[in-house]
């Protein structure tokens, strides 16, 4: 372990812990060791005993985790040999650490530049049908407006050819005028009573 530290502060790598681990950190990279002392399996000698294990006195250095594990142990050549590679390998995993962080990072943006896409879109189309809908209610209101003012002209033109204009009719068409250049979009004339 001493060897390894060296070697790892040498290569620029500090030793570390993070979440209750044994880390390597290198660029910023967190990744997990660790040294644990093989056992070997004795099978119960009863029926209902348990395994006992025992201590071989070999070393196994495990790096990484999940699919990314790889394990090294003593064997013809002990760990101390094998400092170079397990370095090696440490340095790969953090390289592959790293080029998957900054594919998630261009990931996200991409998706976040697609999401203020999307919302940039879906604000014009909102914008456009508020717009739109305006327009078909000031039509409707424009097109009363025109039913009011013909149905005026046609109490007006009755009560002229039956000699039937009076005063009260003058000013009842004069009231209906007034509230039909309320409702008229284009006019809109303030009333006392309904604004």
């Amino acid at each position: 372990m001493d060897t390894l530290t060296k070697l790892l502060r040498y290569r620029g790598h500090t030793l570390s812990k993070q979440y209750g681990y044994d880390c390597v950190l290198i660029d910023n990279i967190y990744v997990e060791i660790d040294l644990r002392e093989a056992s070997k399996r004795i099978p119960p000698t009863t029926k209902y005993g348990s395994s006992e294990y025992i201590p071989t006195g070999d070393f196994i250095f495990k790096v990484g985790k999940y699919s990314g594990e790889r394990e090294w142990r003593d064997g013809k050549v002990k760990l101390e040999g094998m400092l170079a590679r397990i370095v090696a390998k440490l340095e790969l995993i953090a390289q592959r650490e790293k080029e998957w962080e900054e594919r998630a990072r261009i990931s996200a943006l991409k998706r976040e530049e697609e999401e203020n896409r999307l919302v940039v879109i879906k604000k014009r189309r909102d914008e456009e049908v508020d717009k739109f809908n305006r327009l078909v209610k000031l039509s409707e209101q424009y097109d009363k407006t025109r039913i009011i003012r013909q149905y005026i002209e046609a109490v007006k033109q009755m009560a002229i050819n039956t000699n039937n204009l009076t005063p009260e009719k003058l000013e009842w068409i004069d009231w209906a005028t007034n509230k039909a250049d309320w409702v008229d979009p284009l006019i809109n004339k303030p009333d006392d009573i309904l604004d």
